[in-house]
Order: C-alpha cells, then sequence, then structure tokens
C-alpha cells in the first residue's frame, strides 16, 4: 500500500512537471515588504532564507558555527545581502531541521541526527509497529519544512512520543 501510494504520487509529480517547475522559480525578494507583499509570496522568502544558510553553511562545513550564533549570522545575512526588509520585520531562522543542525553543528552534527532517526526507523520497522513507523515518517518528512527542534513545545512533542514508542513493550 505504501510503495502503491509512493508510486502514484511520482506518476501525478511527472505528469504534471510542467506545474511543478513553475512552482519551483523561485526570486530572493527584493524591495520594501509593505509596498511588495502582494507579489512577495513565501516561496521568495524561502529562497533567500536558504541563500543565506547554505552562504553560513560555506563558513564551517564539518563543524558548524554553534547553537546560540545561528540566528544571530543568519539575520547578519538577511541584511548585508538581501534587498529586502521582510527579514527585519518578520524574524526567520533556516525553516529546516536539517539546515539548522549543519548551521549549529556541520556535517558531523547532521550525521549524528541522521543515524538517531534511521535507529528510531529500524527499531519501528523490526517491531513491525505501523504508528511509530508512520510517526517517524511524519517528523522526517516535517523536518524539511520546519524547524520542530528549535522550540520548546517540538522537542517535548518529540521527545515525548519518540520515547511512548520506543520503551513501548508487549506483555
Amino acid at each position: 500500500m505504501f510503495f502503491t501510494a509512493i508510486t502514484l504520487a511520482l506518476v501525478i509529480g511527472f505528469v504534471n512537471l510542467n506545474t511543478i517547475k513553475n512552482k519551483i522559480d523561485f526570486k530572493i525578494p527584493q524591495g520594501k515588504y509593505e509596498l511588495k507583499h502582494n507579489v512577495m509570496s513565501s516561496e521568495d522568502i524561502r529562497a533567500g532564507i536558504y541563500f543565506c544558510s547554505y552562504k553560513i553553511i560555506k563558513q564551517s562545513v564539518l563543524y558548524g558555527i554553534g547553537i546560540g550564533d545561528v540566528n544571530d549570522n543568519l539575520n547578519k545575512c538577511y541584511e548585508s545581502e538581501i534587498d529586502s526588509d521582510v527579514y527585519q520585520i518578520f524574524h526567520y531562522n533556516s525553516h529546516n531541521q536539517y539546515l539548522q543542525i549543519i548551521l549549529a553543528s556541520g556535517l558531523l552534527g547532521l550525521l549524528f541526527f541522521l543515524y538517531n532517526l534511521l535507529i528510531l526507523l529500524k527499531l519501528s520497522i523490526r517491531n513491525k509497529d505501523n504508528l511509530f513507523f508512520a510517526l517517524n515518517m511524519f517528523l522526517i518528512i516535517c523536518f524539511f519544512t520546519e524547524n520542530i527542534l528549535s522550540r520548546h513545545d517540538g522537542v517535548i512533542f518529540y521527545s515525548f512520543f519518540t520515547a511512548i514508542f520506543y520503551f513501548n513493550k508487549e506483555v
């Protein structure tokens, strides 16, 4: 069933390839937000976020720049590299958990994080726990679009539910 859904999604994606290509045409925002907010899309804003994230990653790929310095460096990059005030009006983080980890602790931190995710995924498959597998897949996908573990409520959610499933033992 899972593989059928993935295959169907890929087929629909290839059929609608032109629509997808048009959605991926990102531009880095320019100008004052108050004047251009109708034409400035959230994809454009994310393009600026990803532009600055990759620029900062180049500074220290292996070890990162440290957890406390990520948002400060992103804000400096937004101010100096992007000709728009949208990033000063609204304070944006990297909006991607994987990017956040690379920024904070480099590729080594990302490898440890991915190893943790892989362990939980393998455990859910080994125990044939479909609900735990679904939770892991949901989190893995959500990590691409949001920094869930950068907020207390995200850490509590992740820790609480993974602990419940990890230590779940049927009698």
